[in-house]
């Protein structure tokens, strides 16, 4: 999976971890143990929570954000629709508490509705969550 250069140093920091954990397990697949082993996987959204995730049960996805009920709309809105042309892809995970946000290549123009989605995003987030509409942290 390519990496994404990331604006944010936090974003960088979530897909260095979940990197470094892909690796371990590409490293050491005969270990039974270690297929098993389970890691605390930071939400990218910022929220602060972690998930506890075994290896093998990592799906596909550069950074990793929470499912959870109380800060799911703040922690989806944080994470960029679209960056440096590759458009973000969300995969629901085995574990139902994350959800991997991988970033392809699917186009310029994919990337420009994307980015104009994050724009108007930016707008109108504040507003829902002042409405009560959303729940923001």
């Amino acid at each position: 999976m390519a990496h994404v250069h990331f604006p944010q140093s936090f974003h960088r920091t979530c897909q260095k971890e979940v990197t470094n954990h892909r690796k371990y397990l590409r490293r050491h697949w005969a270990n039974p143990a270690v297929r098993d082993m389970v890691v605390e996987m930071p939400c990218a959204g910022g929220c602060g929570k972690t998930v506890r995730v075994k290896l093998k049960n990592m799906g596909p996805g550069n950074l990793f954000v929470c499912n959870d009920r109380d800060t799911r709309d703040q922690c989806h809105h944080e994470i960029p629709s679209a960056v440096h042309g590759l458009t973000a892809v969300k995969h629901p995970q085995s574990s139902g508490h994350f959800m991997g946000v991988q970033y392809v290549y699917l186009g310029r123009w994919a990337a420009f509705k994307a980015s104009c989605k994050d724009v108007w995003a930016s707008i109108a987030f504040p507003i829902k969550a002042g409405l009560g509409i959303v729940q923001s942290r």
